[in-house]
């Protein structure tokens, strides 16, 4: 996330992370059925050795990867070195994510949702065992769905310039995926719950590449890196946050009413994100 403004031209961008993250859902997808089917074939441990040797054939790729345009300025970087350069570069990368205001409050939008899906990986499994009475090929095929859906969702996305309207498209895209959520947990029909998990994966599929593209566009080029992993640092904690919460609540409600108040709060979000039109143009 951090070198792809350096490896393509600034108008190329976007398109860039969408075929990225077109790339990362397929192999998502298809990870697994290649490892069962390793499993199957030669066993586990045969399986996990794969695993490993492809690791080395990204590192091989890499070594090959050349930087179009330089990001890197020393001015930027903290004096001194060891543990206090590793403090001085947290303290930058705070203190940057804390001078641009659209970043941070992407930032925050992507905590939120991390959060919201880290309730839905405990709720839905609940939901399809406890209250639909079906068992694990069920829960399977709809996150199956879901993971289809921002396949197909993140692949369109390549081909549309959002142009000046980002904003819209992203509380657009929030707001789709909050209302398919909210109608999953009142359905009991297979067929409908599936179609509805197909379309939060294809509303919400495109989100991630084209936030990306706006806090690759604001940070300084020198500040990118130490941005970038304090940004993955907070947003990382939205998804074991937002288990635990769901994990405390789900002994107090039905899974289906938790998963429709995620889905309302998701909505909200994305009215949140259309009622700060001005801010964004400011910035």
């Amino acid at each position: 996330m951090a070198i792809l403004p350096d490896l393509v031209p600034a108008e190329l961008l976007s398109e860039a992370n969408a075929w990225d993250e077109t790339l990362w859902q397929s192999a998502y997808l298809v990870g697994p059925l290649i490892g069962g089917a390793l499993i199957a074939a030669t066993g586990a441990s045969i399986a996990i050795l794969m695993d490993g040797l492809s690791f080395w054939a990204c590192a091989l790729c890499l070594a090959f990867v050349k930087h179009i345009r330089g990001g890197f300025h020393d001015e930027d970087n903290p004096p001194g070195g060891g543990t206090y350069r590793f403090v001085g570069d947290i303290v930058t990368g705070v203190k940057g994510l804390l001078s641009l205001p659209v970043v941070l409050e992407i930032t925050l939008v992507a905590l939120a949702l991390n959060w919201a899906y880290g309730q839905l990986e405990v709720s839905l499994p609940l939901l399809v065992h406890h209250e639909w009475r079906q068992g694990g090929a069920v829960l399977g095929i709809l996150w199956m769905a879901y993971g289809v859906g921002s396949l197909v969702g993140t692949t369109t996305m390549v081909f549309i310039k959002t142009g000046t309207h980002r904003r819209l498209w992203m509380s657009t895209m929030i707001a789709g995926m909050g209302g398919s959520l909210s109608l999953v947990a009142f359905t009991h029909g297979f067929w409908i719950a599936l179609l509805l998990m197909w379309s939060a994966g294809l509303c919400f599929g495109p989100y991630a590449p084209l936030a990306r593209t706006i806090v690759q566009e604001q940070v300084p080029d020198g500040l990118r890196g130490r941005v970038f992993g304090i940004r993955t640092a907070i947003i990382g904690a939205g998804g074991p946050t937002g288990s635990l919460v769901a994990g405390w609540m789900l002994q107090f409600m039905k899974p289906s009413v938790w998963i429709g108040l995620t889905g309302a709060g998701i909505l909200f979000l994305a009215l949140v994100i259309l009622a700060v039109r001005p801010f964004w143009k400011t910035q």
